[in-house]
């Protein structure tokens, strides 16, 4: 059991040491840190476009989806390995259309839900909805800026991550020799 907690300590300080890694790597060099993981995600949905081809050319009864998955984790797996920047500067303005539609939609079911049911303590959802519209419009319309700002504080709450967890480990083997 003791070395199984040993094996397990010596882990936690490998995943503190990537989070260090990472964070830095996102503090100091955001642009190519999200680049190199629009890449790696691009090889990874080329290798699902293989999965899916080996099942629909081995299956007998061939299924359309299948191809049709084939298809397209093939050219988006492409798209992302080809054009990373491309997908970099589209991925906020789909993530800010998707926090518009959904901040309008939460906004009206809460209309809906108060004349129903007479209620008017919803403010604090009203108040929710109208702020996850006005920040998507915000990413949509200063993609680079919330982009670099997001990537920039994950750096840092995954340096400090990593930092911490090296501190707290060094403790405990203290603790236990």
């Amino acid at each position: 059991m003791k070395h199984l907690f040993k094996s397990l300590m010596a882990n936690n300080t490998v995943v503190a040491i990537i989070n260090i890694v990472f964070g830095l790597v996102l503090i100091l060099r955001r642009t190519a840190a999200l680049g190199g993981m629009i890449r790696i995600l691009g090889l990874l949905l080329l290798v699902g476009a293989a999965c899916y081809a080996l099942v629909y050319f081995s299956d007998e009864e061939k299924d359309v989806c299948d191809l049709v998955m084939m298809i397209a984790c093939a050219v988006v797996g492409l798209l992302f390995l080809l054009r990373p920047a491309w997908i970099v500067n589209l991925f906020p303005v789909i993530i800010g259309i998707f926090l518009i539609v959904n901040g309008v939609s939460n906004f009206l079911q809460t209309i809906r839900q108060e004349k129903k049911s007479g209620d008017h303590s919803r403010l604090v959802m009203l108040i929710v909805s109208a702020a996850v519209v006005v920040l998507g419009f915000v990413i949509m319309f200063h993609p680079g800026g919330t982009m670099n700002a997001l990537l920039l504080l994950l750096g840092i709450a995954l340096f400090i991550n990593g930092v911490s967890d090296l501190y707290l480990g060094e403790n405990r083997r203290k603790k236990n020799s």
